[in-house]
């Protein structure tokens, strides 16, 4: 894919998504008018995780145009070429994050044209899934937090079910996490091969070095 592209690519998404993000936070109100922290009572916003992935979106989009100028967009085909640290966050961020936990919102189409035509160097699962598996129970502990402390329940199924259902609803919840990180991977893999396939003959290639 011709680097001008996809300059244009992620300038033009991370444009969309931030005025999209600043139209929410100035139009997008209760009926009392409360703000980003006051919506619908305690946290405001940030009680909902489409609202955190909102901002995990905007950020995600705004690193990878930072690093089209200020980073690099090397396969591991291009030998010589050095892989910057923006580049590597950038890869993990997605990896790990970004696309799992955009797969039930509108931003999938934008993440899939983005595997499609950029390149992403997945971490080792057990390290992408700790991560993910990380932010989805952090959210858990502030989902209880906000019902043991304001008696509000983000999502009402919670408020219903008994304890042992709502530890089984949630155990599903982290599997479904899991598989679609498996699934990302998957995709990473369908669209680049050929790239994979030169990570793995070089981890041969260093491990026999090493015996």
């Amino acid at each position: 894919m011709n680097s001008q592209l996809v300059k244009i690519y992620h300038l033009a998404t991370f444009v969309v998504l931030l005025v999209s993000f600043i139209y929410n936070q100035i139009h997008v109100r209760d009926e009392d008018g409360g703000g980003l922290l006051s919506y619908k009572g305690f946290a405001g916003k940030f009680k909902y995780l489409t609202f955190w992935y909102f901002c995990i979106q905007t950020l995600y989009f705004g690193i990878t145009v930072l690093n089209d100028f200020c980073g690099s967009n090397v396969r591991p085909s291009e030998k010589g070429q050095k892989i910057s640290s923006l580049q590597k966050f950038r890869d993990y961020f997605l990896a790990t994050l970004v696309f799992p936990v955009g797969m039930h919102t509108t931003i999938v189409p934008f993440l899939l044209v983005e595997k499609y035509i950029v390149y992403h160097q997945y971490p080792p699962r057990k390290y992408g899934l700790m991560t993910l598996l990380g932010f989805a129970l952090l959210y858990l502990v502030w989902i209880l937090w906000i019902a043991y402390y304001a008696n509000i329940w983000v999502y009402p199924i919670l408020k219903v079910l008994q304890p042992h259902q709502r530890a089984v609803f949630i155990i599903v919840l982290l599997f479904l996490f899991i598989s679609l990180y498996i699934l990302g991977e998957s995709i990473n893999k369908f669209f680049w091969g050929k790239e994979r396939s030169v990570v793995q003959s070089r981890k041969m290639k260093n491990s026999q070095k090493v015996k």
